[in-house]
């Protein structure tokens, strides 16, 4: 992850699409659609509170296609965020590197602040 002038830019970041992110719920949903069988793969977890323009924060569903190996229709459904400008330093919480487990998917198990 590379920082410069204090926010954070993808590699792939153009203005007109954003980043794209995605609550912890719908993580492994994303994650298993979009990048089944990638290895180290980059996760930033942000604080939006903390992003610049609080309010540029754009709600989309997204009907994810289902592939023939899903058996869950229902979790095809991802509730995507766009960030329309690069994100700022201070928003960045943590960045884990993760690979797929050996049948090519994700697995994440997420805590929130207080739970063992």
């Amino acid at each position: 992850m590379q920082i410069r002038d204090g926010v954070y830019r993808p590699e792939f970041f153009r203005e007109e699409n954003g980043v794209e992110t995605v609550c912890g719920e719908d993580l492994n949903t994303y994650l298993n659609h979009e990048f089944a069988g990638r290895k180290n793969l980059l996760l930033v977890v942000i604080e939006t509170s903390r992003l610049k323009k609080r309010n540029a924060i754009k709600e989309e569903q997204s009907k994810r296609e289902s592939d023939e190996t899903s058996r869950d229709k229902s979790s095809d459904k991802v509730t995507i965020y766009r960030i329309p400008e690069p994100i700022h330093k201070l928003a960045v919480l943590d960045k884990i590197r993760i690979d797929c487990n050996e049948s090519g998917t994700f697995d994440i198990q997420l805590r929130q602040d207080g739970e063992h």
